[in-house]
């Protein structure tokens, strides 16, 4: 936790030396479906869940910016096994994806983004029997996040904006795991405020 601490406030002391002009910060909620898989493409099925956080975003020109998410959410997985018997295992998270941002289309309102992302596992637990299961899983999580949004002005430095997002893990979530590596993938429906 003061990892995360650390790096939220030299953030957020870098982006006020910056210019107000090249910066904006939002606010964040979604819409969540996650998953697991392993080397084998073999799925488990999905958990939805809402998540929400705040972002910054600094841009390099008209048409690059690069984004700085802060995100709590749940991940994890549907109808999954513990102890032989069949739960959801959901997963608290603050995921944090640094993005390289292009915007297109009619006054730069389209954008699309790439980038790397790093999760930290607050914890972990098979909800149908209220059991605590971090011990199994890495603290941390890592992958590639990508996706597609709008953004749309409705005021004086006020705009509201959609976009779809995916985060697909590389890093393999089980501790100390003897078969196929076991990645988080998520896809999320997003809606923000950006000031």
């Amino acid at each position: 936790m003061k990892k995360i601490t650390l790096f939220i406030l030299l953030f957020v002391n870098l982006c006020t030396a910056q210019s107000k002009d090249n910066l904006e910060f939002g606010i964040i909620t979604a819409l969540s479906i996650s998953n697991v898989s392993d080397s084998y493409n073999q799925r488990t099925k999905s958990l939805v869940e809402f998540s929400g956080g705040a972002f910054g975003n600094y841009y390099l020109s008209d048409q690059w910016s690069l984004k700085l998410k802060a995100i709590y959410e749940r991940k994890g997985y549907a109808e999954g096994l513990y102890e032989n018997r069949e739960t959801d295992v959901a997963f608290n998270m603050i995921s944090v994806p640094v993005t390289a941002n292009f915007y297109f289309g009619n006054n730069n309102n389209w954008y699309i983004n790439l980038g790397p992302y790093i999760g930290f596992m607050i914890a972990a637990k098979a909800t149908s029997f209220n059991v605590d299961v971090t011990r199994l899983f890495n603290s941390t999580d890592f992958g590639i996040a990508g996706g597609i949004g709008y953004k749309l002005p409705i005021g004086e430095n006020l705009d509201v904006f959609a976009e779809i997002d995916n985060q697909t893990g590389l890093s393999d979530i089980l501790i100390d795991n003897p078969g196929s590596a076991v990645r988080n993938n998520r896809l999320s429906f997003n809606l923000g405020i950006i000031f």
